[in-house]
């Protein structure tokens, strides 16, 4: 790379000369759609389904990440990505969450690429109440 540096005010210039470091390896990674983030967990007793609410500090808001700037926690509820239009729900919607069979549970997280994604894990009982909320966790999402 070749750049031009100016001394005493403009009274002479110079060109300098630099190496670049090389390009970073590709990876397998596709950046143009959703990032899966799989969560794997054990329910506690008395479980009937999980769901995950998750988002991103640009969008927090009064202590709550949100996913988008609609201020309502996003919940992730599938074992895959869902393709299509809507990947994920609003905890507005009251979406069913994922019913276990045996542990190890797993969830994928639709996630936006190069950002910090917080999540917590949120146990429900057949009622769709809340028996138990998780800690908030974060994770670099590639």
């Amino acid at each position: 790379m070749l750049f031009r540096a100016e001394f005493l005010n403009y009274d002479r210039e110079e060109l300098w000369m630099m190496q670049m470091p090389p390009y970073p390896a590709l990876d397998s990674v596709n950046r143009g759609n959703f990032v899966p983030i799989p969560v794997s967990f054990t329910p506690p007793a008395g479980t009937n389904n999980t769901v995950i609410d998750f988002g991103y500090q640009e969008y927090a808001q009064s202590g709550l990440p949100y996913c988008t700037t609609r201020f309502d926690l996003c919940e992730a509820t599938a074992a895959t990505v869902p393709s299509g239009y809507q990947p994920f729900k609003f905890a507005s919607e009251a979406p069913t969450g994922s019913v276990c069979s045996g542990p190890p549970c797993t969830i994928t997280i639709p996630a936006i690429s190069q950002r910090e994604l917080y999540y917590r894990l949120r146990y429900q009982n057949a009622g769709g109440a809340t028996i138990q909320l998780g800690p908030w966790q974060i994770q670099g999402v590639p």
